[in-house]
């Protein structure tokens, strides 16, 4: 507190008024206010303060507790009026999700199921960001957003491997992405354009060719100027189709 020729601070200031109502109780002379109704009161509001105080500190030491409401139940740890916090095992809406919580958010490792899609790894807030998601014809593993790849693995079908930055279409997307054809035993390396090859890479087969290009297309079926390479090491510009060389 301020006051122009001096200052002091709030507990001060109560002090002194207890001070004086202690005073003005016990003294015949000096009685200018119900001192006994200020001390009443003040007494009153400090005990408030203690209950209040010792009540938020207990509720919000996490505690193992269970509860059903609604389309939800939950088994774990709890702070204040059920919210969830620490470890615990969450059911809603035919959704299950076991790990930490935060805030009563998913949050730290955990892992997920629903009907088709288990996940195990990061939640950051409620959102899955980092591990692994299995659906029912592919597994993807890396970093994720809005529940969709973004950087890493993803394995459809057990045919078709893809590795590097994705768009939020599943399709690979970006340099230095890798596209492997599992039971072809082909491998492509190099930049794709929303899942299609475009621009610069290379194609190896599994019995040692590989063709180089900067000038994929996007379409198997077009004509690609290059250098074929055998197993020796040997070079010779050719032309090929990526349909061609799949088969």
């Amino acid at each position: 507190m301020f006051l122009p020729f001096f200052s002091f601070s709030a507990a001060s200031a109560v002090t002194v008024i207890l001070a004086l109502d202690l005073f003005g109780l016990f003294s015949k002379r000096f009685r200018l206010f119900d001192h006994a109704g200020h001390l009443g009161g003040a007494l009153a509001g400090f005990l408030c303060w203690l209950a209040l105080r010792q009540f938020y500190s207990g509720a919000m030491v996490p505690r193992r507790d269970t509860y059903t409401r609604y389309n939800e139940t939950y088994e774990g740890e709890l702070v204040g009026f059920k919210t969830r916090e620490g470890m615990g095992d969450w059911n809603i809406n035919g959704m299950r999700y076991r790990g930490n919580f935060k805030n009563g958010k998913p949050h730290g490792m955990g892992e997920q199921w629903s009907k088709t899609v288990y996940v195990h790894g990061e939640f950051k807030e409620g959102k899955f960001v980092r591990g692994k998601m299995i659906g029912p014809n592919f597994v993807a593993e890396g970093e994720f957003l809005h529940a969709q790849l973004t950087r890493g693995m993803l394995i459809v079908n057990n045919e078709v491997k893809m590795m590097g930055t994705f768009n939020m279409n599943r399709e690979l997307h970006g340099p230095n992405c890798e596209l492997f054809w599992l039971k072809k035993g082909i491998v492509y390396r190099g930049n794709v354009e929303n899942g299609k090859l475009k621009g610069e890479g290379q194609l190896s087969r599994v019995d040692g060719w590989t063709f180089k290009s900067d000038s994929f297309t996007g379409n198997n079926k077009d004509v690609i100027r290059g250098q074929c390479v055998n197993p020796k090491g040997d070079a010779v510009d050719c032309i090929i189709t990526i349909h061609e060389w799949l088969r």
